[in-house]
């Protein structure tokens, strides 16, 4: 899809950019580093991955590669290294204006290879980097580039991040504060980035606000991925629509079957609130081998059936498809499930499907197409606890009107590929405990 920003000419003008938003018309597709290598990510590593990327993925749409956590950080996990991101020796690398600069160790070449690279192919590039300022800028007393703004003075030292504290917050209302988060989006734009994954920011309105207008300053389009999700507020949805072009809704998802169930209550609790102008990301897929390098170190725990629903389910919420395997060790099975082109024509669709019944476990959601009203797809989900579980549908339950015929409707199994029989006036179900029926809706005989 074709990618914009809205603020460009606003910019050329010389007036202010309201806004930093990309034009979307549906999730952002990719590739991220965080589950699959961890901190563990270098040069040889990703052009490997990208080799991948560029056959198996790129064909199917997906289009931005994401460097996660590990890129700014000399070390590697399974090395001893100072255990808190506060002491002095711990290996982050940042040029003498408090910017990131890619671990020389890891990338002897900087990350412009990788740029070159991916931008050859009409690939989008981005990076994961915390909010806030470096506490090791402070602790360097280190000016704001271009300016005599020191970062101590808007450096918010209770405002840090617990899983993260190398960083401390910004006060946005210390003079220096906007030009230091100016001058982090100009040295990501300058570095030839299209994507910045800001963590640990969600919580964080004005700062939301700073970095969306830090982008719309920096004279490139570049996506804002908003995370984590672990509490964002609907109270914030304003801002995070206005300055975000992705926001995630969940905590950190792994491969365990209890984060199937932490994605369909955040999904619910959030539906009202999916559209274009703010993704609602319900994080990576989790599929093939995880964690290299670590001692946690495992392939993907989920069955099948497993992988199927949480395809489904992220299809129907219209989220964001981030990868998070290592592909080089990735299973054609999984390379199916995740470019399967009746899938991604529904994540395409752009509309986040909402809950339209729920007993005995029983839960399905429904997203129209956009476009034809006579279209859409369905989500038909057994979280009932048993080994399997039967049941049957009227059309009403599935969303259709009261009366229709059973035998009027066309209803595809995406993951089955075919079309489902009626059984009289009912649909027929049985399916494990974290088992689907993912549904096409046609147009009616």
């Amino acid at each position: 899809r074709p990618v914009t920003s809205r603020s460009s000419e606003t910019a050329q003008a010389g007036k202010e950019p309201p806004t930093n938003k990309l034009a979307t018309d549906a999730p952002p597709l990719g590739i991220n580093t965080w589950s699959s290598y961890l901190f563990n990510i270098d040069e040889a590593t990703l052009m490997a991955e990208l080799d991948v990327f560029i056959q198996r993925l790129k064909p199917a749409g997906y289009s931005y590669f994401v460097l996660d956590a590990g890129w700014t950080i000399n070390h590697y996990g399974w090395e001893t290294t100072p255990p808190d991101p506060r002491l002095p020796g711990w290996p982050a690398t940042l040029d003498d204006h408090g910017l990131p600069v890619p671990s020389a160790r890891k990338f002897p070449n900087g990350l412009a290879p990788l740029v070159e690279r991916c931008h050859a192919h009409d690939i989008k590039i981005g990076v994961h980097y915390m909010r806030g300022v470096p506490r090791a800028a402070v602790a360097r007393d280190l000016t704001v580039k271009g300016t005599s703004h020191r970062m101590r003075d808007f450096a918010e030292w209770e405002n840090d991040c617990n899983w993260g504290p190398g960083n401390v917050g910004v006060d946005m209302s210390k003079p220096g504060a906007q030009a230091f988060l100016d001058s982090q989006m100009a040295n990501f734009a300058a570095m030839g980035l299209d994507f910045v994954k800001m963590d640990d920011l969600a919580e964080h309105p004005k700062e939301i606000e700073g970095y969306g207008r830090a982008i719309a300053h920096c004279g490139r389009p570049m996506l804002l991925s908003i995370s984590p999700g672990n509490a964002p507020s609907k109270g914030q949805l304003d801002v995070y629509r206005r300055w975000g072009d992705m926001l995630r809704i969940t905590p950190d998802i792994w491969d365990v079957p209890a984060d199937l169930n932490v994605a369909f209550e955040r999904w619910e609790l959030w539906e009202e609130c999916g559209s274009p102008a703010c993704w609602l990301d319900l994080d990576m897929i989790p599929f093939g081998r995880l964690k290299i390098g670590d001692a946690g170190e495992h392939v993907c725990q989920l069955t099948r059936v497993q992988k199927e629903t949480f395809m489904a389910q992220r299809a129907l919420a219209a989220s964001p498809l981030f990868f998070g395997g290592a592909l080089q060790f990735t299973p054609d099975e999984d390379f199916a499930l995740v470019t399967d082109p009746d899938m991604l024509a529904c994540n395409r669709n752009g509309v986040t499907a909402r809950r339209i019944f729920g007993d005995r476990r029983i839960d399905i959601r429904r997203a129209p197409h956009r476009n034809d009203p006579a279209k859409g797809w369905i989500g038909v989900f057994n979280r009932k606890e048993s080994a399997s579980f039967r049941f049957a549908l009227t059309p009403e339950n599935l969303g259709f009107p009261a009366g229709t015929s059973a035998a009027s409707l066309r209803v595809f199994d995406i993951w089955r590929k075919r079309y489902r029989v009626p059984d009289g006036d009912v649909f027929r179900f049985e399916m494990p405990f974290w088992g689907c029926s993912f549904l096409r809706i046609d147009p009616g005989v």
